[in-house]
């Protein structure tokens, strides 16, 4: 884990110049915050920027890294799916920890925690979706209930792939 991060500081320090702008002709230290400059990361803030050859990221596994923790709307599969096949050839069952995910890789373990009441579970993912806009995850009514959002439907949740 402490890798990942180390990899996805040094990607977002190369692409943000270590936070440095360079000061236009004529302009003052002090007019830095009129110049359009890119935000610094506050969570990178304190972990240390090293990083050996070894951790050179292909272009697809930086794009992987730089979007793997999500944050938005989770909901659940409807009992009425129950023994439907999903995109992994499995057949869907209720009482799974089993996720669906838009981009994901099938049979990527994620934990999920509910932003809510701070309770978290671990899923597999095994289907494609979910197709509801806003929605960044739907999953099994087993992790639903583990997650405490069953009366509600749907929760903030926080999505994080497990390496």
């Amino acid at each position: 884990m402490k890798t990942t991060f180390l990899r996805l500081a040094l990607i977002v320090s190369a692409l943000a110049g270590f936070g440095c702008a360079s000061v236009p002709h004529g302009r003052l230290a002090s007019d830095l915050t009129k110049v359009n400059t890119p935000a610094p990361a506050p969570m990178l803030a304190s972990y240390p920027l090293l990083a050996s050859a070894t951790d050179v990221l292909s272009p697809a596994r930086m794009q992987r890294a730089i979007g793997a923790i999500q944050v938005g709307i989770a909901s659940f599969y409807h009992s009425s799916l129950a023994g439907n096949l999903t995109a992994n050839g499995d057949h869907y069952d209720e009482g799974a920890l089993t996720a669906a995910h838009r981009t994901l890789d099938l049979g990527t373990r994620v934990r999920v925690t509910n932003l809510e009441n701070h309770r978290s579970v671990v899923v597999t993912v095994n289907d494609r979706g979910p197709y509801a806009k806003g929605r960044i995850i739907d999953l099994s009514r087993r992790a639903a209930s583990v997650l405490g959002f069953v009366h509600d439907g749907v929760t903030k949740v926080k999505v994080e792939p497990l390496t």
